[in-house]
C-alpha cells in the first residue's frame, strides 16, 4: 500500500515537458526546488561545470517513449517511476541541472514484424562523455507485455547503477585545475590586493619585491635591506656570505684517510707482533712469518693516517678563511650613533669571522 501511494504521488508530480527543437513529449522530472539546483562550492558558471566542480550522487533522468503509438504517455510515467526506483536503490538520487550532472536517457521504441514488442537504450551522458565507459546498454522484449518491458528497463538500470557511482567518485577525485597567475608588467596590472607589485622578474604579481631584485637599486625602498644578493635575487641587509655548515671536501677526504691508516696500522702491528707458526711438527724448520707483511701494511697505513690528517688541517683551515668576510655596512636610522650624536646615517665597512 505504501510503495503504491508514493508511486502515485511520484506520477502525479511529474509533469510533461515538451522539447520545442523536436516536438516530441519527453517525461521530466518532479519540479526543481532551489536546494536541489544550487550548485556546490567550486562550480563554474551556470550551465558549465566549474574546473574544481564536484557531484553529488544525483543525475537527471529522460525517460523517451514517443515512438510508442499507444499510450505513449502511460508508459513513460510508468518506464520512469521503475528507473527512478533503480536508481534509488543504489542511493543515487534524481536531479534537474543536466547542464552539470550526468543524465541517464532511456528510450523506448516499438518493433515490428512477425516479434512484436519493443526495444530500449539507456546511455549515461556527462558533459563531454557521451556516453561514459561502459555507460550504456541495450535490449530487447520480443512478444512481451508491458510489465515485462519495465523489468527489463529497471533491471538494466539498475545494472548501470555502480558505473555511474564509480563514475562520479572518479570526477570528484581528480585534481582541480588551477590556472597560472596573469602575466604583468606594470603594478596597476596587479588587481589582487594581497599582491599589488609586479615581479621584475617572472612577470607576475607578487606581495612585494624582496624576491624579485636585479640591481641595488631595486632594493631601495624595501624593509628589508638596501643590497640585492645576486645568487638569491632577495633583497638583503648585507651581502656578507652567510657561514658554511658542515665538513668541506677535503675534511671529509682527510676524516676517510684516517680512518682507513687506522685500520692499517691496527692490522700491520697485529701482523708484526705474531711469532712465527710452524704448520707441520715434522717440518721445523718451515716456518710462516708474517712480520715482512705486517711492516708494509703499517707503511701503508700510517702514510694515509698521515696523509689524512694533513688534508683535514688543510680543509680547516679553508673553511676558517672563508668564514672571513669584508663587507659594506650601511646605518640608515643612525641606530649606531652614541647617546647625545644624533645624526641621520652611517656608512662604512664591516670584517667578521670565526674560530
Amino acid at each position: 500500500m505504501f510503495v503504491a501511494t508514493t508511486l502515485a504521488l511520484s506520477l502525479a508530480l511529474s509533469p510533461v515537458t515538451t522539447l520545442a527543437q523536436s516536438g516530441q513529449h519527453v517525461w521530466a522530472g518532479p519540479r526543481a526546488h532551489a536546494w536541489m539546483a544550487a550548485a556546490p562550492a567550486g562550480a563554474g558558471p551556470a550551465g558549465t561545470p566549474g574546473k574544481c566542480d564536484k557531484l553529488e550522487f544525483r543525475a537527471v533522468l529522460q525517460v523517451d517513449t514517443t515512438s510508442l503509438a499507444d499510450d505513449a504517455e502511460g508508459v513513460g510515467s510508468r518506464t520512469r517511476a521503475k528507473a527512478e526506483q533503480a536508481m534509488q536503490s543504489f542511493d543515487v538520487l534524481v536531479g534537474t541541472d543536466a547542464a552539470r550532472l550526468p543524465v541517464i536517457v532511456v528510450k523506448v521504441v516499438p518493433i515490428t514484424g512477425e516479434d512484436e514488442g519493443f526495444s530500449f537504450t539507456i546511455d549515461i551522458n556527462h558533459a563531454a562523455e557521451k556516453p561514459i565507459r561502459d555507460g550504456s546498454s541495450v535490449g530487447e522484449c520480443k512478444l512481451c507485455t508491458e510489465s515485462e518491458l519495465l523489468e527489463k528497463v529497471s533491471g538494466s538500470t539498475r545494472a548501470l547503477m555502480p558505473k555511474l557511482r564509480g563514475y562520479i567518485a572518479d570526477f570528484n577525485n581528480k585534481a582541480c585545475e588551477v590556472a597560472p597567475p596573469p602575466e604583468c608588467e606594470a603594478n596597476a596590472q596587479c588587481k589582487d590586493p594581497n599582491l599589488p607589485i609586479c615581479h621584475r622578474i617572472e612577470k607576475r604579481c607578487v606581495a612585494d619585491l624582496s624576491p624579485g631584485c636585479k640591481l641595488d637599486a631595486d632594493c631601495v625602498k624595501s624593509p628589508v635591506g638596501p643590497y640585492c644578493s645576486t645568487d638569491s635575487h632577495k633583497c638583503v641587509a648585507s651581502l656578507a656570505a652567510p657561514p658554511p655548515t658542515g665538513m668541506n671536501g677535503k675534511q671529509k677526504a682527510g676524516i676517510g684517510l684516517m680512518i682507513a691508516g687506522a685500520v692499517g696500522v691496527g692490522v700491520g702491528v697485529g701482523l708484526v707482533v705474531r711469532k712465527p707458526q710452524v704448520p707441520d711438527a715434522m717440518m721445523a724448520w718451515d716456518t710462516r712469518e708474517t712480520q715482512k707483511p705486517g711492516y708494509a701494511v703499517l707503511a701503508v697505513g700510517g702514510a694515509a693516517l698521515v696523509t689524512g690528517v694533513v688534508l683535514f688541517v688543510l680543509g680547516r683551515r679553508q673553511a676558517s678563511k672563508q668564514l672571513s668576510r669584508l663587507s659594506p655596512m650601511v646605518d640608515l636610522a643612525g641606530t649606531g650613533a652614541s647617546a647625545g650624536a644624533a645624526r641621520s646615517g652611517a656608512y662604512g665597512l664591516s670584517w667578521s669571522t670565526r674560530f
